[in-house]
């Protein structure tokens, strides 16, 4: 039951600092995305199903994570 309700505890707090974050206007669009220039090992390696683009940069999901 108590990891139950830590789970749940860790999710409103991620959803809480999720909000933050947009009232903030912290959020930005990963370099990968924005910089012309950037080598992006996916157009490489196709067959490796490698993500190295994402639609928001911060925060992180490990950094979220930590956080809470």
């Amino acid at each position: 039951m108590g990891f139950v309700t830590l789970l749940i505890l860790m999710l409103l707090m991620r959803e809480m600092m999720n909000l933050y974050v947009e009232y903030a206007n912290l959020g930005r669009k990963r370099p990968t995305l924005v910089v012309k220039s950037a080598f992006l090992l996916s157009l490489m390696y196709h067959n490796l199903g490698l993500k190295d683009m994402s639609a928001h940069s911060f925060p992180g999901d490990h950094a979220a994570v930590l956080f809470t």
